[in-house]
């Protein structure tokens, strides 16, 4: 008998559907080119590589994740003080999702005038003073105060 014959073919539909009625779910789904793997089966040969860089992605969707969720308590957290409305607006839009440009121009119809960099440290000076991300001077655009020309000066004399 060959996989062909009718005969082979009609005992293989009988067969299938007797371990239907059972409840048996095969593994292997009959297409035109024959039996195949219902699943792909890349998915369960992958390379060291693909298996680390899947890991690394479920890594940082679950640090992103953390990042969000505590981003989003310290915003509704009522002790947390913004120094105006404006500030509150902007990292509530940022916590819901929204990017800078998106906020810019919510603001915008509201009439706050503010460019993207503006929201960009807006964001970063809350993150910093949050403690979810460390930023320096320079990233948070400050200019340095006497306070810190004094330091640095110390730090050459040393």
């Amino acid at each position: 008998m060959k996989f062909t014959d009718d005969e082979f073919k009609r005992l293989q539909k009988e067969w299938y559907q007797k371990l239907k009625e059972q409840g048996f779910k095969d593994i292997e789904t009959l297409s035109r080119n024959g039996l195949r793997l219902k699943n792909e089966h890349r998915r369960f040969f992958r390379t060291r590589g693909e298996r680390d860089r899947d890991m690394w992605q479920q890594t940082f969707i679950d640090a992103k994740t953390d990042y969000f969720i505590r981003l989003t308590h310290k915003i509704n957290d009522p002790h947390t003080v913004f120094r105006n409305e404006m500030d509150r607006i902007a990292m509530t839009l940022y916590s819901d999702g929204f990017n800078c440009v998106q906020i810019t121009n919510f603001l915008a119809a509201f009439g706050y005038n503010r460019r993207r960099k503006a929201i960009v440290y807006l964001i970063r000076r809350y993150e910093d003073a949050w403690g979810l991300k460390n930023y320096n001077r320079k990233q948070l655009n400050r200019r340095p105060t006497k306070k810190d020309q004094a330091t640095s000066q110390e730090l050459v004399t040393i």
